[in-house]
């Protein structure tokens, strides 16, 4: 099993102490969406 494989239909919470473009967010994000079934939320402290 891969290490991608072990994340399938799971949540992931990605955290970011403060958002300003959003472009790293984004691009985690658009990564993530390859793999089945996964969710992802966000949390963030401050929006620059």
């Amino acid at each position: 099993m891969t290490d991608l494989e072990k994340l399938k239909y799971k949540h992931i919470l990605l955290i970011d102490d403060v958002v300003t473009t959003g472009s790293t967010l984004e691009a985690c994000i658009t990564s993530l969406q390859q793999i089945e079934g996964i969710k992802v939320s966000i949390v963030t402290i401050a929006i620059a």
